[in-house]
């Protein structure tokens, strides 16, 4: 990580007016080690085509929840 000691409350106040596409593209920068988790739940399929957009090597890893089988 780039940085370890990020202030939650300055970051909310930059981010609180941003796009998800924006914030996504802000936490991309946070480190080199890139991962997304996913249930595939109903929104999954927008949040992964968003991040791929900016990372298209992203490691997605499958949380199954058992809800899906």
């Amino acid at each position: 990580m780039k940085d370890p000691h990020i202030d939650i409350n300055f970051w909310n106040k930059i981010l609180r007016d941003k796009t998800p596409d924006e914030i996504i593209k802000w936490a991309l920068t946070l480190t080199d080690n890139r991962i997304v988790t996913t249930s595939f739940g109903v929104y999954s399929s927008v949040l992964l085509s968003t991040i791929t957009r900016h990372d298209k090597d992203i490691k997605v890893i499958w949380c199954d929840t058992l809800y899906n089988s």
